[in-house]
């Protein structure tokens, strides 16, 4: 099973991080892209990120019909990085997720991979809270059968730390991030052909 993920607007936006302090900076309506009704409520908070920056965290939700859309956007100039986080314990699983809707993310061991797309949502979590989108997002598909079973019992192991495993982030844009106060990240620049691709797998 190779599961290719997008986390759409009907799953929750994220997952409450113990001490997270958000700025409300603004609220007003827009019309609904959905609906057309002038409904959609737009939230701009700032949260300031340690080691990384301040984050816009936008949040559309239509009144009328329901219709919910969330992205991140970095406010401190950052470079297109790729970021690897070995997991091995469970404090390793607190390790902070900044997604924006131009990230991808790839856990190999788990054969997972989390591209942007129209119904892919941006959100700051943790690598738990990750886990637990990816099984929402699995139970929804209604998969049957022994591999569906046998992903799902893999998952469980991850989320408690029984089986190490890799989370890979990528942002041709800069505006992901993960980040761990233990160290553990391995950051580098992505090349200019990486940037390049990544940006065309974004427009196609």
């Amino acid at each position: 099973m190779f599961l290719i993920v997008n986390l759409p607007s009907s799953f929750r936006v994220s997952k409450p991080l113990k001490g997270r302090k958000c700025k409300l900076v603004s609220t007003y309506k827009l019309t609904c892209p959905i609906c057309r009704n002038n409904e959609v409520k737009v939230t701009q908070l700032v949260e300031n990120i340690p080691y990384f920056g301040s984050v816009a965290i936008i949040t559309f939700i239509c009144e009328s019909c329901g219709f919910k859309m969330n992205d991140t956007i970095c406010l401190d100039v950052q470079e297109p990085r790729e970021y690897v986080l070995h997991v091995e314990s469970e404090e390793d699983l607190k390790a902070k997720i900044v997604k924006s809707n131009s990230g991808f993310i790839e856990i190999p061991e788990l054969k997972v991979e989390i591209k942007p797309g129209p119904a892919s949502q941006g959100f700051i979590s943790n690598v738990e809270g990750l886990l637990d989108r990816v099984e929402e997002v699995t139970k929804a598909l209604a998969f049957e059968g022994d591999l569906y079973e046998r992903f799902l019992l893999k998952l469980r192991d991850a989320k408690e730390a029984k089986i190490p495993f890799t989370v890979i982030l990528k942002d041709p844009y800069g505006n992901s991030a993960i980040i761990s106060e233990k160290g553990k990240v391995k950051v580098r620049k992505l090349s200019d052909l990486e940037v390049e691709k990544l940006k065309e797998l974004l427009i196609g």
